[in-house]
């Protein structure tokens, strides 16, 4: 595994065109049904933008028209990334996952190992999503924005994601890991903090044959 990201992210942010081809791109709208017009911002170009943007730190459309090299309507942006379904962007990590494990040499070589770990994450302040996901109880309604929980499973080997969920700020990822189970095979490592690490969890994966390793919760 690398020992730091620095390098790794450099090598990303000069070729992820590259990494990412245009073809791969209109196959993952067409596995998703999804139709466009032909227009400056098609899926290829909004997907290359949008991951330039967030490359650079999320950075503000105003600065990411010097990074392209070329004039960007933000309006127009910013309707194009909604144009593109959820099952799109599903399907391109599935892409980047797997080529991202090709050639990566297993963390032991008698077991597959994965990583899980939850954060959180600002969202869009619209009517819909403040009531989905809420705000921080510290926050006065009417300021900041909603945040979503995000629990993600990692390859251990190549550092992708594998799968993501997206859930509400108050819900504790130990009422969510299970639904990565699946993933998992007979002989598979999990690794996760003490978030993880209950009698019931462990009894489900003991019920797959798989193995796995938390920090004791304090209780």
């Amino acid at each position: 595994m690398a020992q730091s990201i620095t390098a790794p992210a450099a090598s990303i942010k000069r070729r992820f065109c590259q990494l990412l081809p245009p073809n791969v791109i209109v196959d993952a709208c067409h596995g998703a049904q999804h139709t466009w017009r032909m227009r400056k911002f098609d899926p290829v170009l909004t997907v290359h933008l949008f991951i330039l943007q967030v490359l650079c730190g999320n950075t503000a459309i105003a600065h990411l028209r010097h990074l392209a090299g070329s004039a960007i309507n933000a309006a127009a942006y910013c309707r194009a990334r909604m144009r593109l379904p959820l099952a799109v962007y599903e399907k391109l990590l599935d892409h980047t996952a797997r080529a991202a494990a090709q050639g990566c040499e297993p963390v032991f070589a008698a077991l597959r190992v994965f990583l899980v770990d939850g954060t959180s994450s600002l969202t869009p302040d619209t009517r819909s999503i403040r009531k989905l996901f809420h705000q921080p109880a510290n926050i006065r309604p009417g300021c900041g924005y909603p945040m979503a929980k995000v629990l993600a499973l990692f390859d251990a080997a190549s550092g992708a994601i594998l799968q993501p969920l997206i859930c509400a700020l108050y819900v504790h990822e130990a009422s969510r890991v299970w639904t990565l189970h699946p993933l998992l095979g007979a002989g598979d490592l999990l690794v996760g903090d003490r978030a993880f690490c209950s009698y019931v969890h462990l009894a489900l994966l003991h019920a797959k044959g798989v193995l796995g390793l938390f920090s004791i919760h304090q209780r």
